[in-house]
């Protein structure tokens, strides 16, 4: 067999085959929402006119659950467990090619750095630099941004508190990333109540960042490793 000098061979690679079965389980939480949000509506139209206002208020907020709220809530825990899973991806590649690699480069702290440590390590490999300052891993870079955003603010985009999350709504305002979009959700401060945009998840965002951060492992993993002499 022809010795393959890939970052991560073809039996080193099976990991990245994580992404499939996020997309399939994005594919059957989505159906069921469909299905759910379908019932729903079935429901409340057919309430009869003499419906009490404490049957219809609940069925609203049945409806406002289903169409609205459950939603947001699946989209934005699927999206942190997405990039969850590329950061693992990325470790796991740190240390195959810290087997590899003849510098012997510490690993350093990558488990606690994420991505950021991850391109510390891997930047030693040649060609490496064309993926961390092409447009992918700015994406991705921009994905963390937003994962924090949820993680941290719940999902408020604030631009004062930080900064450097102008690059996410920029990409928002421009209709860059399908399936994402914002409303503005009010906080209280000094100066009175001030409007914070928001972002807001679907299945469609969701089955994006899977296509984007997949493409972009696959291009790390064939990193081409220096030749043993």
């Amino acid at each position: 067999m022809k010795p393959d000098y890939r970052l991560a061979g073809a039996m080193q690679r099976v990991f990245i085959f994580e992404f499939g079965a996020l997309d399939v389980h994005r594919q059957s939480v989505n159906a069921s929402f469909v299905r759910e949000i379908a019932d729903a509506k079935r429901r409340w139209d057919a309430l009869p006119d003499d419906t009490d206002d404490d049957s219809a208020e609940s069925y609203a907020e049945e409806l406002a659950l289903a169409i609205d709220l459950l939603p947001r809530l699946q989209w934005s825990a699927q999206f942190v467990l997405v990039f969850a899973t590329f950061e693992d991806m990325l470790i796991k590649l740190c240390k195959m090619g810290h087997a590899r690699l003849p510098s012997g480069k510490p690993l350093g702290k990558i488990w606690t750095t994420g991505m950021n440590g991850a391109k510390e390590f891997l930047k030693q490999i040649d060609g490496a630099g064309v993926i961390f300052g092409g447009q992918d891993w700015e994406c991705a870079v921009d994905f963390q941004k937003l994962r924090n955003a949820i993680v941290h603010n719940g999902g408020r985009i604030d631009l004062e508190q930080t900064p450097d999350l102008s690059s996410v709504l920029k990409r928002f305002e421009k209709g860059a990333w399908p399936g994402v979009s914002i409303y503005r959700a009010y906080t209280g401060g000094r100066g009175g109540e001030e409007a914070l945009p928001e972002a807001v998840l679907t299945s469609d965002f969701v089955e994006f960042v899977i296509e984007a951060l997949e493409k972009l492992v696959r291009e790390i993993a064939d990193l081409k490793l220096p030749t043993p002499i």
